[in-house]
Order: structure tokens, then C-alpha cells, then sequence
């Protein structure tokens, strides 16, 4: 499933189907009551409520707990009894007001500090990967969501250490 109608997406989705993997394009999971995602939890929800249109029969579980040698917690669990999907989500936005033509104006709250943001990307991507290694377990995908408005994770880090 790829989210977002850009030329990017549809690129990519040629690149998925070329290598024989099946691709759905959600091209709009933000509503015109809410044409931006607020917080990593608005962008849970949208994404929960239009992954549920696109596929009825599967259930979706937030915050799915699981124990190996210590416990760890899965943003989204998505299943339909023989098929088990795995999702972290990242939401890291540039703060400020933004404004958005015939809608109220959307304070944002900073998520600065980069290289942090970075590490707990990485932290998401680690525990899917580790989760999905689990030999008792049935997950058998995992996905990482991110969005940003921060050019810093697509242009590369001005800290030479990071």
C-alpha cells in the first residue's frame, strides 16, 4: 500500500509491481475537514478509518503489545487471521502556524532536534525488522510511515558526527 497520489508514488509503485509486488494506492487519506495531519496520532487514525474502506476484512489494532525478552510495542497491528502486518508511524513536523486557504490556521508543534528524530526512526525500523525475526510470531510484513515536513531527513545532516 503506498499513501499519496505524487508522481513519487505512482514511480514507486511501477518500480513494486515490476518487481511482482502487489501495490494499492491510497491517494488521499487527509479529509477536507482536516487537510493536514496535526499530530502522529491524527496521522494513526486517517490511516486506521482509510485502510479500513480499502480493506474491510482485516482488523486493526493499535498499540499492539508483545513479549520476547523484554516487552515491546507495535504502533498498528493490521490482520485478517492469516495474515499478519506490522506498523510504526513517525510524524515530525517544523513547528508553526499553518495556514490552509478556507479552513482555521493549524499550530503545529516542533519536533526539532534532528538527529534524535533520526535515531527513533531508526529504533521504529529496528523493532519491526526484530519483531518480524520472531520465530513464534505470525507477523509476516512490517511497514515504517513517516511524514515530514523537514528537509533535513531527505537533504542529509549539516552535523558531520551524525
Amino acid at each position: 500500500m503506498i499513501v499519496g497520489g505524487s508522481t513519487i508514488a505512482y514511480y514507486l509503485a511501477k518500480q513494486l509491481l515490476d518487481y511482482g509486488i502487489s501495490v494499492k494506492i491510497i491517494e488521499k487519506m487527509r479529509t477536507d475537514k482536516y487537510p493536514l495531519f496535526v499530530s502522529e496520532r491524527h496521522l494513526q487514525v486517517s490511516f486506521i478509518i482509510k485502510a479500513k474502506e480499502v480493506y474491510p476484512n482485516y482488523s486493526f489494532i493499535p498499540e499492539y503489545v508483545y513479549q520476547d525478552t523484554e516487552t515491546y510495542h507495535i504502533d498498528l497491528m493490521v490482520s485478517n487471521g492469516t495474515e499478519y502486518i506490522s506498523f510504526e508511524f513517525k510524524y515530525v513536523v517544523a513547528g508553526g502556524t499553518i495556514s490552509v486557504p478556507g479552513h482555521d490556521a493549524y499550530l503545529l508543534k516542533n519536533h526539532s532536534a534532528i538527529d534524535i528524530r533520526r535515531h527513533q526512526c531508526v529504533k521504529d525500523i529496528n523493532r519491526l525488522e526484530h519483531y518480524l525475526e520472531l520465530k513464534d510470531i505470525k507477523c509476516n510484513k512490517g511497514y515504517f510511515l513517516m511524514v515530514t515536513n523537514m528537509k533535513g531527513f531527505w537533504n542529509g545532516s549539516i552535523n558531520s558526527s551524525t
